[in-house]
């Protein structure tokens, strides 16, 4: 049983790239993990990632470059659903949220951001995935392009749906790898109700973005 209403969940898998070196990305995770709140924070290799697994049983080659569009890192964003739900096997909390290992690379975002944000679910818990949105859902999409209807740092859901939600990522994910957030926008155009969204861009309005 947990003794904490809201647990935080975020990982890091090293991919070296010109983006951001290792030691950057240490202390990025440092500065997460030293904000006092209940954490699991995951730290593995990129065969260990699931989806790195079901391509690598395909028989598919995969191209291990650190450049945003490369398929291990999508395999990376991939792991994020997973990461959430077997944080929620193992701590049974009532609301899981999740928060990229490197989120402070935005200046604009601050500890008691974090932290006012994580009360506020304590007093609200969520009963739907709950996301920041950089745009209006539009059911009309591209899928060639990037969409930003999930902000894709921040994501916060009732613990029991980690395990829908992972099955429908590894649903959708396997079929065609792309960026997470456009794997998260094909379920929300197919399940809108498990969804809900506010108003945010990629700064401090993920966390301060929210209403009651």
């Amino acid at each position: 049983m947990s003794c904490f209403d809201v647990q935080i969940v975020s990982g890091y898998v090293r991919l070296d790239s010109d983006h951001r070196s290792h030691n950057e990305y240490l202390k990025l995770c440092s500065k997460l993990q030293n904000i006092g709140l209940p954490m699991s924070f995951f730290v593995q290799n990129l065969n260990d990632c699931w989806l790195y697994r079901h391509y690598q049983n395909q028989g598919v080659a995969i191209e291990e470059s650190g450049n945003k569009d490369s398929m291990a890192y999508k395999i990376i964003m991939h792991e994020k659903s997973n990461w959430m739900h077997r944080a929620s096997k193992a701590w049974s909390p009532k609301t899981l949220v999740w928060i990229d290992a490197g989120i402070f690379h935005l200046q604009a975002i601050l500890p008691k951001h974090i932290i006012a944000f994580v009360e506020h679910l304590k007093k609200y818990p969520p009963q739907r995935i709950l996301s920041p949105s950089c745009k209006p859902l539009d059911m009309e999409w591209d899928d060639r392009v990037i969409d930003w209807t999930f902000c894709g740092g921040v994501l916060a859901m009732p613990a029991l749906m980690s395990h829908w939600f992972q099955r429908q990522v590894e649903e959708h994910a396997k079929k065609d790898l792309t960026w997470e957030v456009n794997t998260w926008s094909k379920i929300v155009r197919k399940y809108p109700d498990n969804f809900q969204f506010y108003s945010a861009d990629h700064n401090e309005k993920m966390f301060t973005g929210i209403k009651s």
